[in-house]
């Protein structure tokens, strides 16, 4: 089997201003991504998604870097292809768009490793752990509306309504403002809901620690990005002074990345994203490296249907570490904020039994591209 073509396809869709919503380092008008297909002499098609908020750049790496390197290629030979276009850019491209681009064709690869096995994804990566997934909602972002804490508030018991027993906020507006959002919260929701936080890189190590000192009573589970990727030592200043567990990854690219966080213990949870760190041949390393100093691994999920799917099979390959007769369960970050790419780029809707995913058993990702909608939100 040879690789005969390789397409990619930036997909944008535009938000109503009631839809609109902003993180601590931007406002989201818009949802856009990146897709690649690879396609096969034997008309086997691969599908995959680059996370990152550059689009047009990832797919300029697809078609005119990596393209060309992988045209008569053998699409099983997946690690061979990885290590092929990570040297090929390694001097410009250790982190950030090269990795990202690669990780939508690595995603594809074993798509299509799947579908000529005539096996889902996750028995390549080593065989299944759970068939389905307990999700928690990212939401809680703030919205132009005249009494945010209000409005997050309802969104939140909404998410308790619906069954859910964990949830993420959005913070990194300011701190006295995080401060009163996070304990509106906690009181609406009540003690026994898992409560996260994530700020998104908004502050450095002295404010971040001042905002977890006088939250450590608001039983927080995880507190995410509090702090820039580049601040190693902050993490780790963090770390000695705050009781909260410190989550972070999905700025952090490849096990090279994640060896640094791993080894000095400057996390307590990595969340490499699956369509950005590396693909599946990376997220495996990245996974290795943390059961090996037993550092949980709760990937970042943000995107389309094709990378919810495709994380949904690295979740069902996903250890449990340390493993133990009532192991903590593996968790999927489920996007709530709007996006018609996720509802309507794929043919399959996901299964879910009341708050858990049900994980795709067809071959490959298990879904396939509604071509209409690809066509419609297709801007390049």
């Amino acid at each position: 089997m040879k690789i005969v073509d390789v397409r990619s396809y930036v997909l944008e869709c535009k938000l109503t201003d009631e839809q609109s919503f902003t993180w601590a380092q931007n406002r989201v008008d818009k949802r856009v991504t990146t897709i690649a297909e690879v396609y096969t002499d034997e008309g086997i098609v691969g599908l995959g998604e680059a996370f990152g908020f550059s689009p047009m750049a990832i797919k300029a790496v697809i078609d005119y870097s990596f393209k060309p390197l992988l045209l008569e290629e053998n699409p099983i030979d997946t690690n061979r292809l990885w290590d092929k276009l990570y040297t090929v850019t390694r001097m410009e491209g250790q982190k950030g768009i090269a990795i990202q681009a690669l990780s939508a064709i690595d995603i594809a690869l074993w798509d299509i490793k799947g579908k000529f096995f005539n096996t889902q994804t996750a028995n390549l990566l080593g065989g299944k752990y759970r068939d389905k997934v307990e999700t928690y909602p990212t939401g809680l972002y703030r919205r132009d509306v005249p009494d945010q804490t209000q409005a997050l508030v309802d969104e939140a018991l909404g998410y308790l309504n619906d069954g859910y027993t964990a949830m993420k906020l959005k913070i990194g507006f300011g701190l006295q403002d995080d401060l009163q959002k996070i304990r509106s919260i906690r009181k609406a929701i009540g003690p026994d809901v898992r409560l996260m936080l994530d700020a998104n890189c908004a502050y450095n190590a002295s404010e971040a620690i001042w905002l977890a000192k006088r939250i450590e009573d608001c039983d927080i589970y995880w507190f995410e990005e509090p702090i820039p990727p580049e601040d190693i030592h902050g993490h780790l200043e963090f770390k000695r002074q705050v009781n909260i567990m410190l989550a972070a990854g999905e700025s952090e690219f490849t096990r090279y990345g994640f060896r640094d966080l791993i080894s000095q213990r400057a996390v307590d949870i990595i969340q490499p994203d699956t369509c950005g760190a590396g693909g599946y041949s990376e997220m495996m390393k990245i996974i290795a490296l943390a059961t090996t100093w037993n550092i949980r691994c709760i990937p970042h999920v943000w995107g389309s249907a094709v990378g919810l799917a495709a994380n949904l099979q690295l979740q069902a390959a996903m250890p449990h570490y340390p493993t133990s007769l009532k192991p903590e369960e593996s968790l999927i970050e489920f996007d709530r904020s709007p996006n018609p790419l996720r509802e309507e780029l794929v043919e399959e809707e996901f299964e879910m039994e009341g708050t858990k995913i049900i994980i795709p058993t067809k071959p490959g990702l298990g879904i396939s591209l509604d071509r209409k909608a690809l066509q419609e939100y297709m801007v390049a």
